[in-house]
């Protein structure tokens, strides 16, 4: 069957690129190899608990996906909420969304303050090339070694010497941004009703989604992309990959740039008492603790529940073997923060997702006529993108292919 565009992948960056590409009344089909589409950006209902893959926010202040949003109606589904966010030292969380918090974390780092003053001021880039000479010079080595390099390790597995000042900045600025806008938004029912809304859209439109597909080649013949898949084959004028790239380049002679990436593993746990902390989330700097950053979801609820779910959650390089262990380990580590903590914890429920964060970004798209491509590893300026930031993405994307297709 013959298509405008085939789009590889049902994640929300396949799905928003779908819906815009369908709109333009292309003939599109997304094929996911899973047996629901959205990707991280789905939830699940445990013991009366409405959870996603992962602590996952809307921010209003990106206008390209609030606008996407309303035009498909389901604006009146996003509901704003003042929330908590913490830095966990020596002890005890320190709100750096509240200025007196703020003010002690300022009063114990007295360089981190004015440094970030003047990259929120002047956004300048400096011609340093070594992030860690350049940290270091302007915040003082106790600052570096006791925050912004674990908290860089352990919020994204990386070395300070993979990034670049210009990249480090830019985490720093986020950072900072984020916890200060107070713009942060949420999907009633969960961030899984997102996807299906977009799914419900397409198929209004004509737009086809297949789920368990597997793709066993892709082939480009003169000027159409030929699909063998385990459900049809498939010719397509356009092929838009949102899988990683390494996975893409394994079915197809058109190879793309390689990525590394790392996976996640979340921890659920159900808890007898309403709010532990009151914070949204907290990170956690020090390596000693198993997760880099302990969420409390349930927060977000627009009615307080009885009882709260807080997930731990941690990226690794490979899949740990033995689950069972890294639960035990998230365990001690979470008696340190909550005092008589397994007295506190009534269930727990533990999720892997494999190549959830690209860390090694691919700038080149790719020089293939017609092959277009979408996803963390493709997007420079963010190195952990939100999901409103991969719909942007693949807005822009969208009309990239509507043009190529129209001219």
């Amino acid at each position: 069957m013959n298509y405008d565009v085939t789009i590889i992948g049902g994640g929300i960056s396949g799905l928003t690129a779908g819906l815009e590409l369908s709109k333009k009344g292309k003939k599109v089909i997304i094929l996911e190899k899973e047996s629901e589409v959205g990707g991280l950006c789905r939830s699940f209902e445990y013991n009366g608990f409405v959870l996603d893959y992962g602590p996952h926010l809307l921010f209003l202040h990106r206008k390209e996906t609030m606008e996407f949003i309303k035009n498909m109606g389901f604006y009146d589904q996003i509901y704003s909420k003042k929330l908590r966010h913490s830095l966990w030292y020596n002890g005890k969380p320190y709100d750096y969304t509240k200025n007196t918090d703020r003010l002690k974390l300022a009063l114990k780092f007295k360089r981190v303050p004015f440094f970030i003053l003047k990259l929120l001021l002047f956004d300048k880039k400096t011609k340093e090339k070594d992030a860690e000479k350049w940290l270091i010079s302007n915040i003082g080595r106790r600052s570096y070694e006791m925050f912004f390099k674990p908290i860089l390790y352990k919020r994204f597995m990386m070395d300070i010497k993979q990034i670049n000042p210009t990249t480090l900045s830019w985490i720093i600025k986020r950072f900072v941004k984020y916890g200060l806008k107070g713009d942060e938004a949420y999907v009633r029912g969960g961030m899984g009703k997102l996807p299906k809304k977009i799914v419900n859209e397409i198929e209004k439109l004509g737009g086809e989604i297949k789920t368990k597909i597997t793709i066993k080649k892709i082939v480009k013949n003169k000027n159409l992309f030929e699909l063998a898949t385990n459900n049809k084959k498939i010719k397509s004028r356009v092929v838009l990959s949102t899988i990683p790239p390494n996975s893409f380049s394994s079915i197809s002679n058109m190879k793309l740039p390689k990525s590394e990436y790392l996976h996640s593993i979340f921890i659920f746990f159900g808890m007898k008492e309403k709010s532990l902390f009151g914070n949204y989330d907290i990170l956690f700097p020090d390596r000693f603790f198993w997760f880099q950053r302990l969420s409390e979801s349930t927060l977000m609820y627009e009615n307080q529940t009885k009882n709260s779910v807080i997930c731990a959650d941690r990226y690794f390089n490979d899949i740990p073997k033995d689950l069972e262990n890294e639960k035990e380990k998230c365990i001690e580590s979470l008696s340190k923060v909550i005092p008589d903590f397994y007295n506190k914890v009534e269930w727990c429920k533990i999720l892997v997702y494999p190549n959830s964060f690209a860390f090694s970004k691919k700038t080149e798209k790719t020089s293939h006529n017609g092959l277009f491509v979408l996803g963390q590893a493709f997007i420079e300026e963010e190195i952990f993108p939100s999901i409103d930031e991969l719909m942007k993405e693949a807005i822009n994307v969208s009309n990239e292919i509507n043009y190529y297709l129209d001219n």
